[in-house]
């Protein structure tokens, strides 16, 4: 069951496994990938929104940039999208795919800039690991094929 009008209309995956990552929060540290060494802390939160921070040392740096607002799936349990965030110079707003793969806890093991202003996300979840009915059929035909 959707815990939210927003994580209703983005849809929770096979057996809305995903919904339980709806209103939480993760956040990933990158180290020395900014100017002068500085790292960033990036903030995850599936349905909501993606924030990168600038931090040198300990502290904050600036102010946090959108990495993007709106939710979608491009590819339902694998892939979620998020566009819309902060304007990128001459490129226009930034976004991010947030791509799940299979895991025993819900947390994020990499964020990075694949494109200048597109960044990549790889989250591992439980949800991930649920497959739908499609996916299961698709299997079987597969592996009555080989045998």
């Amino acid at each position: 069951r959707p815990p939210d009008a927003a994580a209703a209309a983005v849809g929770g995956g096979a057996g809305g496994a995903f919904w339980a990552l709806a209103g939480r929060c993760f956040e990933d540290r990158e180290e020395g990938q900014g100017a002068g060494g500085a790292g960033y802390v990036y903030t995850v939160c599936p349905y909501q929104r993606v924030e990168q921070q600038e931090v040198r040392g300990r502290r904050a740096h600036g102010a946090a940039v959108h990495l993007g607002r709106g939710m979608h799936w491009e590819e339902v349990n694998k892939v979620l999208v998020s566009t819309g965030g902060d304007k990128c110079p001459g490129i226009g707003p930034r976004k991010t795919r947030i791509e799940f793969s299979c895991g025993l806890e819900d947390k994020v093991l990499e964020v990075s800039e694949y494109e200048m202003c597109s960044y990549l996300v790889s989250f591992e979840t439980p949800a991930a690991c649920i497959i739908s009915d499609d996916e299961a059929d698709t299997d079987v035909d597969q592996t009555l094929r080989i045998i």
